[in-house]
């Protein structure tokens, strides 16, 4: 008994002392031995035992398994995987990987991570594209980012497109974020393209800009379109508002198109758009206007695309109107059309159900 109660003084003796000296090293804190939760700080634990957080290891390998696909789609998918596997801190030891890297796979691997991250963080996706060397992948990755921030927040995209370098890669990235805007803030799309040196490029982001803004306030898009002072520009403007026009309001696009454009090539392809447009709403309206234009190919072409749509609605009415016609090469398309839509729409109907 003695000789126990010695022992038992002894071991409550040194724990005693092994609390003090933890207590003052930091180790772990008095209240844990009067029912509060032991603390524990890693950094004052020896290395050994010292808490290691997890890390996101980079599969190297996984380039090599996305080339090894075939399927196009599967590898869109695996690029897609792991893309979203990756940690936000991965990322940039990531793309280092693919550094120098032009392969397809890699190549569409980069563009993924680098939009990702643009989505998330824009400004630090767009610091780290800054620093690579200039070339295909730069302007590949500059471009994610331009598509990336403009859809986030168009007036911090804006912003920064005005800290880029001037060139050829600020005017891509211009163009990036101005097609982003054309649907939504027209106007800014506009004024970022007009900030750019005239090319057939421009020409084309101004002409799609409009023709977004002709959906939503047709009058407002015809009004700015009429003030460009080139005229085969203010042309090319005016045929996109006029076709953008033809889905809600035929009559007022076939008006524009009569009235505001010149005859000519620009004139007659914006007249069959129309016809299409206008077609898949008021096909008999549209039939009117068509047979007011001259024995022309315009003519031709225009007939052709209303009874492909015109067919499928309506196979009576078209084939009336076909038959109406008078003999010549108007007739000759319209009827050929008119029995190739009528074969399509039977070969549909013949389909098994699946």
């Amino acid at each position: 008994m003695k000789k126990t109660l010695i022992i038992n003084l002894t071991v409550a003796a040194l724990t005693v002392l092994l609390v003090f000296l933890l207590q003052r090293s930091g180790w772990i804190r008095l209240g844990a031995f009067v029912g509060a939760p032991v603390a524990v700080e890693a950094k004052t634990l020896p290395p050994e035992i010292a808490a290691v957080a997890p890390v996101q290891k980079i599969p190297r390998n996984l380039l090599a398994k996305i080339e090894a696909i075939t399927d196009d789609d599967e590898r869109s998918q695996a690029v897609a995987d792991a893309v979203a596997s990756l940690a936000a801190e991965d990322r940039p030891e990531f793309l280092a990987l693919l550094s120098g890297n032009d392969g397809s796979s890699a190549s569409e691997l980069r563009e993924a991570l680098v939009r990702r991250w643009a989505e998330a963080s824009p400004a630090a996706a767009a610091a780290w594209v800054a620093q690579m060397p200039n070339g295909p992948a730069y302007r590949s990755a500059l471009k994610q980012v331009a598509i990336a921030w403009a859809e986030k927040d168009l007036a911090g995209a804006t912003a920064w497109l005005a800290t880029q370098p001037a060139g050829a890669n600020q005017q891509g990235a211009t163009m990036d974020v101005a097609y982003e805007a054309a649907a939504v803030e027209p106007l800014t799309a506009l004024r970022l393209a007009g900030s750019l040196p005239a090319s057939r490029e421009r020409d084309d982001l101004l002409a799609f800009t409009v023709s977004q803004w002709a959906a939503t306030d047709s009058a407002k898009a015809i009004v700015w379109a009429q003030q460009v002072t080139s005229i085969p520009l203010r042309q090319q403007l005016l045929a996109a508002v006029s076709v953008a026009m033809a889905t809600q309001n035929g009559a007022a696009a076939a008006a524009l198109v009569g009235t505001a454009l010149r005859p000519g090539s620009v004139q007659d392809r914006a007249a069959v758009s129309i016809v299409q447009r206008w077609a898949q709403t008021a096909p008999q309206a549209a039939a009117e206007w068509v047979t007011q234009f001259p024995e022309a190919s315009v003519r031709y072409a225009a007939a052709q695309n209303l009874v492909t749509v015109w067919t499928p609605q309506n196979p009576a009415a078209a084939g009336d109107w076909v038959n109406a016609l008078p003999a010549g090469t108007t007739r000759t398309v319209s009827t050929i059309a008119y029995t190739n839509a009528l074969a399509s729409l039977n070969s549909t109907y013949d389909q098994p159900v699946q």
